[in-house]
């Protein structure tokens, strides 16, 4: 297992991306919205969707991977930090072995579906979740995971178009599927250790 973390990302390439901000075009069952997103590896995280569809934009700020907000300083809930983190789609990438615990080999992947296979881990929640690995480019296609507000409800993240960044192999399509609806995120703007990157209060 060791050695699909080194081919996946080097710890000291890791190291050398010290903030992350993209921006991307999305589309939902209800209409099309925009999300930006900006982290850093204090823990750090803004997240923002504007909609198309209504009125009121959503925008969350946590510091301390969600251990105090920025405005209220007030702790927030687990299940709202993975919601919110599960979205760092770059950092997933670069960070499986720190997002994901308790790795199993589940199988190989069935005839048609490609190459690659399965491995079962544990999510930050502790809840189990599926990881589809590319056996021949060891890039992620798909994460399994239960919806931290249902456990009961089994959410699909895929990742495709991949494109490198900065010596990094990073997804720019990425389809979330939830109870039957997919919300699609094809990313506009990808940053990394950009200058005028601030945490905002």
């Amino acid at each position: 297992m060791k050695l699909l973390w080194m081919r996946l990302v080097k710890k000291t390439d890791r190291d050398k991306v010290a903030s992350i901000i993209y921006v991307a075009d999305c589309q939902s069952p209800n209409g099309a919205y925009t999300t930006e997103l900006q982290s850093d590896t204090t823990g750090y995280t803004y997240f923002k969707q504007v909609y198309s569809f209504r009125k009121d934009s959503f925008i969350q700020v946590i510091h301390n991977r969600g251990r105090d907000t920025a405005q209220q300083h007030q702790p927030v809930s687990p299940e709202t930090v993975y919601a919110l983190r599960s979205h760092e789609f770059m950092s997933i990438v670069l960070e499986l072995n720190k997002r994901f615990t308790n790795f199993k080999f589940a199988d190989t992947l069935p005839a048609g579906k490609g190459r690659g296979f399965q491995l079962l881990a544990k999510d930050e929640l502790g809840h189990e979740s599926w990881l589809t690995i590319d056996s021949a480019t060891s890039l992620i296609k798909e994460i399994r995971f239960p919806n931290p507000d249902n456990n009961s409800e089994i959410i699909s993240t895929a990742f495709s178009s991949w494109k490198k960044v900065n010596e990094f192999n990073f997804p720019h399509h990425i389809e979330f599927t939830q109870a039957g609806r997919t919300y699609t995120f094809d990313i506009r703007t990808l940053k990394m250790n950009d200058p005028g990157f601030k945490q905002i209060d």
